[in-house]
């Protein structure tokens, strides 16, 4: 962690973490633009240098450390203004290799940094919120949560776990005044499926992992269609990035909408890729209907 440079601009106070590169830089000079209040963050504080200059305010910080640490992250970035209104967890990668292939640790260092430190960020700054009675909570998950795809199936895994937890938080914590707001992208133009140089995004495997010949051609042909994809994305960040100022703030597009959404899709590709898996879901559920209601009480209650 590290000191703060603020620039006294009136608006909301947002804290941003992953704010290096892709959705979180981009989000961040989003909301700079609207003269809120931005609090950026990234493990390496020297990659925050445009953002600082743009009038971000920015703090060292690894989203992996434990949660004893974060509060007193949470503390720093509360007393560089007084208050935070909007907290958005971005930080993220993707872990690719076979359920086999991989090891428990390399499985817990996926889980750590796209759940656990999502949880523990949230953790440290829900007692700000409660104390204040409002607050927003934003994380950026995956159209993956909804996923199925080898050789990727510890981030898909993780971002389905993420989707499940936050919005447990949103009936937690909404009747108090917070509100979250579970993003959910397809796929943008970002460096996220990027493996050069200090920009890596991507972790392909243990490196002293003994790679299992039967899934050679499985594991190449998955490399391979995200190398293809990389850099043709679909979604156009600077535009997602408005798009969660909006939602988030309940103006331009989302103005008329009431309330913040606990859960959003981002890009024609999330909306697209949810209705269809929604309806072969609903499909397959009518087919087996016969089989899956043959197992009740006659006098029990269900989850509904």
């Amino acid at each position: 962690m590290g000191a703060a440079t603020a620039t006294a601009t009136p608006g909301r106070v947002w804290v941003i973490t992953g704010c290096s590169s892709g959705l979180g830089k981009e989000l961040a000079l989003a909301v700079l633009k609207h003269n809120d209040r931005v609090i950026a963050t990234s493990r390496n504080i020297g990659r925050l240098e445009e953002l600082r200059k743009a009038g971000a305010a920015t703090l060292q910080l690894d989203p992996n450390t434990d949660l004893a640490l974060l509060r007193q992250f949470a503390d720093e970035a509360i007393n560089v203004y007084g208050k935070v209104d909007v907290l958005v967890n971005n930080a993220a990668y993707v872990a690719y290799g076979t359920i086999e292939e991989t090891s428990p640790e390399y499985t817990l260092q996926q889980y750590q940094t796209n759940v656990f430190s999502v949880l523990n960020m949230s953790r440290a700054f829900l007692p700000h919120f409660r104390s204040r009675g409002t607050g927003v909570i934003a994380s950026l998950g995956s159209i993956g949560s909804r996923l199925k795809s080898p050789n990727m199936g510890l981030y898909l895994g993780t971002k389905a776990a993420l989707r499940s937890m936050h919005l447990a938080l949103d009936l937690e914590v909404r009747p108090l005044g917070i509100q979250t707001c579970l993003i959910q992208p397809g796929r943008f133009r970002t460096p996220l499926l990027s493996s050069d140089g200090d920009t890596t995004n991507v972790r392909h495997a243990d490196s002293d992992a003994a790679l299992i010949s039967a899934y050679d051609k499985l594991r190449s042909a998955s490399i391979e269609s995200s190398k293809a994809v990389h850099g043709r994305q679909l979604g156009d960040p600077a535009l997602g990035a408005q798009r969660i100022y909006e939602v988030l703030t309940l103006s331009g597009m989302a103005q008329a909408k009431g309330e913040i959404p606990p859960e959003l899709l981002l890009g024609t590709d999330a909306y697209e890729a949810t209705k269809t898996i929604l309806e072969q879901e609903i499909k397959v559920a009518e087919q087996w209907r016969e089989v899956s209601c043959s197992t009740d009480f006659q006098d029990g209650l269900g989850v509904l």
